[in-house]
């Protein structure tokens, strides 16, 4: 029996954020300055609390619409927001 449209969405959603959160951790072990989640598909955006240097954040093609976490990134100088 196949998934429903809904369970896939839920799965794809799940993948994309669980990546989103990989690379968040990668740029707080090593103290980055730039995040990329271009091409992530995401509807919003995870938190980023304790990423305190950085600087850059590309969001191009990510799908978000909910841009709340950002109040959070105090230090961002460069905001990246570019739809396909």
């Amino acid at each position: 029996m196949s998934r429903s449209n809904d369970e896939k969405s839920k799965s794809a959603f799940a993948k994309s954020y669980a990546e989103a959160i990989k690379k968040i951790e990668e740029v707080q072990k090593t103290g980055a300055n730039t995040l990329s989640l271009m091409g992530v598909k995401l509807d919003r955006l995870p938190t980023l609390s304790g990423l305190s240097k950085l600087h850059t954040l590309d969001l191009s093609q990510s799908k978000i619409h909910d841009l709340s976490s950002l109040r959070e990134a105090t230090s961002i100088e460069n905001l990246y927001f570019e739809d396909a």
